[in-house]
């Protein structure tokens, strides 16, 4: 099995093991890339190569996580296969990795955030948040997106231009609604 740690730039670089830490995570970050470290997301994953047939491999991952710097010596864990949170309650979600990524989206619209509100609403099996300045959509995010290999995994909208659509997997939304409660949005809407 290989490690490696993917940052921004998506050029990954090989790693001696897989952390056992969010710590350790974030020290290989410091270590092997580009002092101070981008903000973004970065993963860092175990590959295992499998033999199809004489003239065929295959590669999947067995170990997923990743983190984003927000500046400030703040980091959140964005995605956590499942593989990954059985080896370390560390890298199990909290109300502060959501409420980070919240607070990231609010301010990436400037001037607006000042008058952003939000609505989280459940239908069915899913919950959908979206986040609006005045009427107008500003994004939108489904939680509890089925993925056999994802526990947890935010939406990518901080990756976008426009930060239109996500999708989310989270299994306790309760973290959800108490980072909600912590970031300060113009009104939730009900």
């Amino acid at each position: 099995m290989k490690t490696y740690l993917i940052p921004p730039t998506g050029k990954a670089i090989l790693l001696d093991l897989a952390p056992s830490t969010r710590e350790e995570a974030i020290a290989l970050v410091f270590a092997r890339s580009p002092q101070p470290p981008a903000t973004g997301p970065f993963r860092i994953v175990t590959v295992e190569e499998f033999e199809v047939s004489s003239v065929e491999s295959c590669e999947v991952e067995v170990f997923a996580i990743g983190l984003r710097h927000y500046g400030s010596g703040r980091w959140g864990l964005i995605e956590a296969s499942v593989s990954a949170t059985y080896a370390s309650a560390d890298f199990s979600p909290t109300s502060a990795d959501l409420a980070l990524w919240l607070e990231a989206l609010k301010d990436s619209w400037g001037r607006e955030r000042i008058f952003i509100s939000c609505a989280l609403e459940q239908v069915e099996d899913f919950h959908v948040l979206q986040l609006y300045a005045g009427p107008r959509l500003l994004t939108s995010t489904t939680w509890n997106v089925p993925d056999v290999d994802a526990r947890f995994r935010m939406p990518n909208t901080l990756d976008t231009p426009l930060h239109l659509w996500g999708d989310a997997l989270l299994a306790d939304i309760g973290l959800l609604y108490e980072a909600l409660r912590g970031v300060n949005f113009f009104s939730l809407r009900k």
